[in-house]
């Protein structure tokens, strides 16, 4: 696999998590494993971090 295919692959993955944590903190949908539920305030930093993580994806795409 070549390196842009591997950059753009990535950026979009990160980009789909991001909506999904848009879309939970939008709609305050539960998020559970077993017995544990994750507070809903984990995915403002997860967003942060996956939006983060796209736009540099996409940036180092548009710079070569």
């Amino acid at each position: 696999m070549r390196r842009k295919t591997f950059i753009l692959i990535t950026a979009i993955v990160f980009s789909l998590g991001a909506m999904a944590c848009l879309a939970r903190i939008f709609n305050s949908w539960t998020w559970s494993m077993g017995y544990m539920e994750a507070p809903l305030w984990l995915n403002y930093f997860t967003f942060l971090f996956s939006a983060f993580m796209a736009f540099s994806g996409f940036n180092i795409l548009r710079k070569k």
